[in-house]
């Protein structure tokens, strides 16, 4: 889990995959994604609905932001950094 603290006013750009979650830890946030603008206080969470880019900004003094880990195949593709490979493959001819 990820946490972003902003300053009143300050903007950050968030790269989103749908279902991944923010909660507003501490003050108010408001986000902008994909036309969406969103609210958040203190305890809430949002979900994004589809993948694209976020703008937040810190509309109290300041704010904290927790992102979920992210979900579905792109976070099981890059959880394994190595791929794993089995034994080599044996062939054998009959004649």
């Amino acid at each position: 889990m990820k946490t972003l603290t902003l300053e009143s006013g300050q903007l950050h750009r968030l790269v989103l995959t749908p279902g991944r979650a923010l909660r507003c830890t501490a003050g108010s946030l408001w986000l902008t994604l994909d036309g969406e603008d969103v609210t958040l206080r203190q305890g809430e969470q949002w979900t994004a609905p589809v993948r694209g880019t976020a703008l937040v900004e810190a509309i109290s003094v300041q704010a904290r932001l927790q992102l979920s880990a992210r979900s579905g195949w792109l976070a099981r593709l890059t959880r394994h950094r190595q791929p794993t490979f089995g034994a080599p493959l044996s062939l054998k001819w009959r004649l």
